[in-house]
């Protein structure tokens, strides 16, 4: 089987797509002949990727079976360089899947929710249906994605690493979040909303959060003004991005980790932290709330300030469950996660829909 997977992946490496792509691929080469065109040419999966050259003649282009793959995957929906390559794929009767990331929920629709019904009007409705599938990561963004017709669930996945330390002997908790400063999509007003609810509960046991993302089109002025709106400074703390080995360091020192998503496709961060075995708090938009708690690797957030909040103050009081949770996350993301897993699953799904 040949896939080629189509991108527009920047140099962002808080972004989850950045990093889930390149697994997707790396995944898949195993059981399928498999490359990469990222259509801004940063090389994230190096050997399997392949210069991008434009839309006209593509994939004619590309080296030899890739100029004519069985299946095309594009991942994420709303760039207009998409229109240009689909309709190149149609009319080599190519099939293709979209992968939106979350981006065609109801909730992720409605915002610039305007602007966003001119330019689905114009292309993108048509993008999407003439898919042969979309590929949603979880149950809940299949049943929460519109337009699509036809869907196909395949996760993201994630290596396990090893188990994070408990530290029993520490006062207080250390609430971590690792991500992209989007306060809406993110949910981080949220989050700050949430602390400043409790912010005197938190200072008496000595519970903070730390913040770590890219400052990107100035979102951590807008971070920095809910935290100095909820008067919440000493609590909260924002920090640059951390990557690789600096993530391991704030993973294995910080005791949960939290993400408040409004709307999600399937984070990467949330993940990370459970292969680990870092108990996670997770609001609903996340996707992964009700796997979270039938599992027993963390706690449900619900979806509104006083959910988190009430979610901050369960975790503390039952930190003696913090070491089970965490050798229950890892088997979860070990029986569920696996990029082996996900790799298999992926190309039995294009090749049942070639067939089809």
């Amino acid at each position: 089987m040949v896939i080629l997977h189509i991108a527009n992946i920047g140099d962002n490496l808080a972004n989850g797509v950045h990093v889930a792509v390149p697994r997707h691929v790396q995944a898949q080469a195993n059981l399928a002949q498999v490359l990469l065109v990222n259509i801004r040419n940063i090389n994230v999966a190096g050997d399997m990727q392949c210069e991008y050259k434009g839309a006209e003649s593509f994939p004619d282009y590309l080296p030899e079976p890739f100029n004519k793959p069985d299946i095309a995957i594009f991942h994420e929906v709303n760039y207009i360089e998409y229109i240009k390559l689909y309709k190149q794929l149609l009319k080599r009767n190519i099939p293709y899947i979209i992968v939106p990331h979350g981006e065609i929920t109801q909730a992720a629709l409605n915002r610039k929710w305007l602007k966003k019904k001119i330019a689905y009007t114009l292309w993108f409705n048509r993008f999407i249906k003439k898919a042969a599938a979309v590929q949603c990561l979880s149950e809940n963004e299949a049943k929460e994605s519109v337009i699509a017709e036809s869907k196909i669930i395949v996760p993201n996945g994630m290596e396990l690493h090893e188990q994070k330390p408990v530290h029993f002997d520490r006062k207080g908790m250390k609430l971590v979040y690792i991500g992209r400063l989007d306060p809406i999509h993110k949910g981080l007003d949220l989050m700050i909303k949430a602390v400043g609810e409790i912010a005197g509960y938190m200072r008496e046991n000595d519970i903070s959060l730390n913040i770590y993302g890219p400052d990107i089109n100035g979102r951590l002025a807008i971070i920095n003004g809910y935290i100095e709106e909820e008067n919440v400074g000493d609590i909260v703390h924002t920090h640059p991005p951390v990557f690789g080995e600096e993530k391991a360091r704030v993973i294995n020192e910080g005791d949960l980790f939290i993400q408040t998503s409004r709307f999600e496709g399937l984070p990467m961060g949330i993940l990370e932290a459970l292969s680990y075995g870092m108990p996670v708090i997770v609001t609903e938009g996340t996707r992964l709330m009700e796997q979270v708690t039938e599992n027993n690797c963390g706690y449900a957030a619900g979806d509104c300030v006083e959910s988190i909040a009430d979610a901050i103050k369960q975790a503390f009081v039952t930190k003696d469950k913090w070491k089970e949770l965490g050798i229950a996350a890892r088997a979860f993301i070990k029986e569920h996660y696996q990029w082996s897993k996900i790799g298999k699953q992926s190309v039995r799904q294009y090749e049942g829909l070639i067939n089809e």
